[in-house]
C-alpha cells in the first residue's frame, strides 16, 4: 500500500476511532438507592466531617449572612444545631487529641474540645477563611482569598488566640490537608504547594493547568481531585503526583470534582456538580460512576464503614 493511501484510510477511519477510544473509556454504572436526611433551613452545606460511627458534624450558611454547625449523634439519620455564626462556616478539621475546628466567613473560628460545646469567636483579621487544617492542634493553618492579588494562608495558635504567621500567594487556596505532624499541603487554582516545618516555608510543585479543589491523606498515601476532572495519586507524602485522570486533555469529558473521601487507601469517592459521583475500589486505577443520584452540586462526601454521605450547594444531604 502506498503512503498516499496509508494515510487516507488513517483520515477516513480517525472519527470511528475517536469514538470508539470515548466510549471505551466510559466509566461502569451502578445503579443507587440514596434516602435524603432533613436538615432545615441552613443555606450552601461545605463541609462534613464523622469523628466515629455514630458521631458527626455539617457546617454551612449564606455568605455574609448565617452559619451554622449541626451534628448527629445516631449515625446521621438526624442532625441538631450545635452553633451559629453571622457568616457561613466553611471547613471542619479535628486534631490527632479530638478537638475539632470550624472554619468561616467574616474572621469566625469555632473550637470544641472532647465532652465540650462549639467555642466560637471572631479573629481580628475578619478574613473570609475557605478551609483550615490542623495535625495534633498547636498549629491551625487557615486559608482565605479575597481576588487573587489577596490570597494568604494564616498559622493561627488556638491556644492563645494569635496569628503566629501570614504567607501571601497569588492563588486561591480550596484545601488544606496536614500528611504527619511536619508536612502540610495547599491545593487550589493552578498551584499546589507544600511545606515540611508545619508552613513555616512552602515550595511549589509542578502541577498546573487544573483548579485543585480537595486533597486527602491516608499516611503515606495521597489523593487529590479538581475542578475540569482530574485525578492524582501521591505515594510519598504529596512530594510527587501521578495523574490518574487528567481533565483538561482531548477526549477526555469535563467533570465538575468539588470534593472527595476515602474509607482506606483503596477505596473512595469523588462528588461534583449535577448529581457528579464516583467510586473506586482499587485506588483510583479504575472508577465506576453512582447513577440515580439527584442533580444537585454535591460540596462534600463522607465515607462512613457501611454508608456514604453526600451535602450540597442547594443545603440538602442524603445518604446511601
Amino acid at each position: 500500500m502506498s503512503q498516499t493511501k496509508a494515510f487516507f484510510r488513517i483520515i477516513y477511519y480517525l472519527p470511528l476511532l475517536t469514538i470508539c477510544l470515548v466510549y471505551s473509556c466510559q466509566e461502569e454504572k451502578i445503579l443507587v438507592t440514596w434516602t435524603e436526611i432533613p436538615l432545615g433551613e441552613i443555606g450552601a452545606l461545605n463541609d462534613i466531617h464523622f469523628t466515629s460511627q455514630d458521631t458527626g458534624y455539617v457546617v454551612g450558611g449564606i455568605g455574609w449572612e448565617s452559619g451554622k454547625i449541626l451534628s448527629t449523634y445516631d449515625g446521621g439519620d438526624t442532625w441538631t444545631e450545635q452553633a451559629t455564626a453571622n457568616a457561613t462556616l466553611t471547613g471542619i478539621a479535628f486534631d490527632s487529641n479530638g478537638t475539632g475546628y470550624v472554619s468561616g466567613f467574616n474572621g469566625y473560628f469555632f473550637r470544641k474540645k472532647i465532652g465540650e460545646s462549639w467555642d466560637g469567636a471572631q479573629l481580628p483579621t475578619f478574613h473570609h477563611y475557605n478551609t483550615l487544617s490542623t495535625y495534633d492542634g498547636d498549629k491551625v493553618l487557615l486559608g482565605f482569598c479575597e481576588g487573587f492579588n489577596s490570597c494568604q494562608i494564616t498559622t493561627f495558635n488556638p491556644s492563645t488566640y494569635l496569628v503566629e504567621q501570614v504567607d501571601s500567594f497569588g492563588f486561591d487556596y480550596s484545601k488544606i490537608a496536614f500528611v504527619n505532624e511536619r508536612i502540610v499541603l495547599a491545593a487550589g487554582y493552578g498551584q499546589v504547594i507544600r511545606s515540611v516545618n508545619q508552613g513555616v516555608s512552602w515550595t511549589p510543585l509542578p502541577l498546573t493547568g487544573e483548579y485543585f479543589t480537595d486533597v486527602q491523606f491516608l499516611g503515606d498515601i495521597g489523593y487529590m481531585c479538581g475542578f475540569n476532572g482530574s485525578i492524582l495519586k501521591s505515594q510519598n507524602q504529596g512530594e510527587s503526583w501521578t495523574w490518574q485522570r487528567e481533565g483538561d486533555r482531548i477526549l477526555v469529558k469535563d467533570k465538575r470534582f468539588r470534593s472527595l473521601h476515602f474509607l482506606h487507601e483503596n477505596y473512595g469517592f469523588i462528588v461534583g456538580d449535577d448529581g457528579l459521583c464516583w467510586r473506586t475500589d482499587d485506588g483510583g486505577r479504575s472508577w465506576k460512576e453512582l447513577v440515580g443520584l439527584p442533580d444537585w452540586d454535591f460540596t462534600g462526601v463522607y465515607v462512613k464503614t457501611n454508608e456514604v454521605f453526600l451535602i450540597s450547594k442547594s443545603g440538602r444531604m442524603l445518604k446511601f
